[in-house]
């Protein structure tokens, strides 16, 4: 019998603009997500913040247990940030994330339940 399949990778983007006083609450909230670490990428893209923002997600990536990769862009609007960070994300699925939202644990996981459980014929990419 073969082994189950790997479920597939999930990439968070999360855009902020000048979000320093809680964009490690939001981090952090998304790493206790309750899928398998090495199917998650969390994606941050700065939108010209000129405040700690990007100083506290690099810190917080460089000694966290997930993959969180951080980009920064010339404050051009959420729409353009979104597109960069969709651009660059390497999972299967990509979930978005403002960074105000707080998520249940079993947040990811049910996003990809959801999205498995239309009928290929049915869905919109």
């Amino acid at each position: 019998m073969a082994p189950p399949a790997a479920p597939p990778g999930v990439t968070v983007v999360l855009v902020a603009f000048n979000e320093e006083e809680r964009i490690l609450p939001r981090v952090e909230n998304l790493l206790a997500a309750n899928y398998p670490a090495d199917q998650l990428e969390v994606l941050v893209v700065t939108d010209g913040s000129t405040d700690g923002t990007r100083a506290d997600v690099d810190a917080w990536a460089s000694a966290g247990p997930l993959p969180i990769r951080v980009f920064t862009q010339a404050n051009s609007g959420k729409h353009v940030a979104l597109n960069h960070g969709i651009r660059e994300a390497r999972g299967d699925y990509t979930l978005i994330v403002d960074s105000d939202d707080r998520c249940p644990s079993n947040a990811v996981d049910g996003f990809v339940r959801a999205w498995d459980a239309i009928p290929p014929a049915e869905r919109q990419a």
